[in-house]
C-alpha cells in the first residue's frame, strides 16, 4: 500500500505541474508572445503613419496660387491667360466659382484694370475703400489697384458670402451692397437687381462658352 500511495501522490504532482504549465504558456500567448508586441499597438502604428502621410498634403503657404492644370480652358475675355490662370488658383484655394469673378469684373468695370470709380471702388475686382485697410491687414497686400492683389482682396471676401449663401443673386449683392444692405432689401422683399442680373447673365455667357 505504501508504494501505491507514493505513487498516487507523485502523479497527483505531475497533474498539477502540467496544469500549471499550461497555464502560463496560455497567459503568454494571450498578451501577444514572448518579446511580441500585441495587436492595439499594431494598430496604434498605423493611425501614426496614415497622419504622417497626410501631412504631406497639407496646405503650403508658399505654394498659393498655384494652377497646374494642363487641361484649362481659357475664357475668350479681355484677360491674359496668364491672369486667368492666377484667378483659377486664388479661386481654388478660397472655393470660388472662377465665372462668378469674372463676371463680377465684366458688370463692374468691363474687365478694364486699374480704375477708381467716384464711389471709392478700387481696381479689377471694385474693391470699396471701406474695405481697403482690414484687407491689407488680413492678407498683406501692399498695392490695392494691383491686379492680382486685387483680385485676392475680391476672392476672399466672396469665399465669406460663398460659404454663408448658395444662390448666386445672394452673394452678389452682398458683394456690391454689402451684407447687412443684401440683408434688409431681402426683408423687404428685394431678390434681384439690376446689378445682379447682370452679373447671373454673365455668368451664364461664360458656362455656354
Amino acid at each position: 500500500m505504501g508504494f501505491y500511495k507514493k505513487y498516487s501522490i507523485c502523479l497527483a504532482c505531475i497533474i498539477a505541474v502540467f496544469f500549471i504549465s499550461s497555464y502560463i504558456l496560455g497567459c503568454v500567448l494571450a498578451s501577444g508572445g514572448i518579446g511580441g508586441e500585441s495587436e492595439p499597438k499594431k494598430t496604434e502604428d498605423k493611425r501614426e503613419t496614415k497622419e504622417a502621410e497626410a501631412v504631406v498634403y497639407e496646405y503650403v503657404p508658399e505654394a498659393k496660387h498655384v494652377f497646374d492644370d494642363e487641361d484649362a480652358v481659357y475664357y475668350d475675355i479681355a484677360v491674359s491667360h496668364e491672369d486667368q490662370e492666377y484667378v483659377f488658383g486664388v479661386c481654388r484655394q478660397y472655393a470660388v466659382m472662377p465665372e462668378l469673378v469674372f463676371a463680377l469684373m465684366d458688370v463692374g468695370c468691363d474687365y478694364v484694370d486699374g480704375q477708381i470709380s467716384c464711389d471709392g471702388d478700387f481696381g479689377i475686382m471694385q474693391i470699396n475703400s471701406i474695405n481697403h485697410q482690414w484687407l491689407k491687414e488680413e492678407l498683406k497686400i501692399e498695392d490695392i489697384l494691383d491686379f492680382r492683389q486685387n483680385v485676392l482682396c475680391g476672392v476672399y471676401m466672396l469665399s465669406d458670402y460663398c460659404e454663408k449663401y448658395s444662390d448666386v443673386s445672394m452673394i452678389a449683392m452682398c458683394y456690391r451692397y454689402g451684407e447687412y444692405a443684401a440683408l434688409s432689401m431681402r426683408a423687404e422683399g428685394i431678390y434681384e437687381t439690376e446689378y445682379t442680373i447682370a452679373v447671373e447673365n454673365a455668368i451664364k455667357s461664360l458656362v455656354s462658352y
